[in-house]
């Protein structure tokens, strides 16, 4: 699997990053720099460029590293990594479950093929202060935005929700998802994801996987619902616990996985579960049709062997670590 190791500074890790996905972010900008010319996302570029000035300036040089790195127009950048300003969505599955060995953890990041294959997308390693992360990306996003886990036990993983709902005036959710891979506990995790604003709605799913413990948070503009998980917990891209839209595609993903469940199958075999219909899938049949989603990685904790294996299923390779 690729892996990015970035031990520099934020400008400096933004450069390495830019460099490394060059290529794919020349071809990317083209629709991106379209769309900056519509004076209204221009503006709202520029204000998301002001936020992160103001309260956090690192992302915005890491922002501007990957820009420089790939030659790219710095705007492209924080529009590609601001998902609000064009109402883009992500879609992925994450199953919990608790049992006499402990937790299993599995998450499915189901993604366009457009925008999340193998020549954008890399496995990164970040130090930060006397701990370690791990993270799953793309070249668009900041690193912390999809799934990952860091030497504390902790693992991590953030699934857009779909809503209306937005607010420029906070900072996007690909930025802010970031902070909790520092965390030192489940319980600072938790408080961190509780005490945030984002911009647009998310969901935030940690395991402590060493205390056996996990939750999922649903983090909307202005509050959040924390579920404590007991047996079984299934998220994909719609509110639970209040009130939403959803599109057929979460519905099946959410539905489909609580129904398997119940028969005893393992939390990664169901997120394999495959079917012919385009918009009722777990996970789609044809990972070669370009413009269609697809699972791109997954991300599963075996308790039993204290194992976290991370399967890059666009390039059929996997790495494993031991957490203990």
């Amino acid at each position: 699997m690729k892996t990015l190791y970035l031990n520099e500074d934020a400008y400096r890790n933004g450069l390495k990053k830019g460099s490394f996905f060059a290529g794919y972010l020349n071809k990317a900008k083209e629709e991106y720099l379209e769309k900056l010319k519509c004076p209204n996302i221009a503006d709202q570029v520029k204000h998301a460029e002001n936020l992160l000035k103001n309260e956090y300036p690192d992302a915005l040089e890491e922002m501007y590293g990957r820009a420089d790195g790939a030659g790219i127009e710095r705007d492209v950048i924080i529009l590609m990594g601001t998902p609000e300003i064009l109402r883009k969505k992500d879609g992925c599955t994450t199953i919990m479950t608790k049992g006499k060995d402990g937790i299993v953890f599995s998450h499915n990041e189901d993604e366009w093929y457009k925008d999340f294959n193998p020549e954008c997308t890399a496995l990164f390693s970040m130090p930060y202060k006397g701990r370690t992360i791990y993270a799953y990306t793309n070249a668009c996003k900041t690193v912390g935005s999809c799934f990952g886990f860091n030497d504390r036990g902790l693992l991590i993983s953030c699934n857009n929700i779909t809503s209306d709902q937005v607010q420029l005036d906070y900072v996007s959710r690909y930025i802010l998802s970031r902070k909790i891979y520092f965390a030192d506990s489940f319980e600072e995790a938790v408080s961190i994801v509780t005490s945030m604003k984002p911009a647009s709605s998310f969901s935030v799913n940690i395991a402590d996987v060493l205390q056996n413990k996990a939750c999922n948070i649903e983090r909307d503009i202005d509050d959040c619902t924390v579920t404590m998980l007991e047996d079984n917990l299934v998220h994909s891209n719609h509110f639970l616990h209040k009130e939403g839209k959803s599109d057929a595609s979460s519905r099946f993903r959410y539905q489909k996985p609580v129904e398997l469940l119940k028969t005893g199958m393992d939390p990664k075999e169901i997120l394999e579960y495959r079917t012919d219909i385009y918009d009722q899938s777990v996970r789609l049949t044809d990972p070669n049709n370009e413009g269609k989603g697809i699972t791109v990685a997954n991300m599963t904790w075996d308790p039993v062997t204290c194992t976290l294996c991370i399967d890059d299923v666009l390039e059929d390779t996997s790495l494993e670590f031991v957490l203990q």
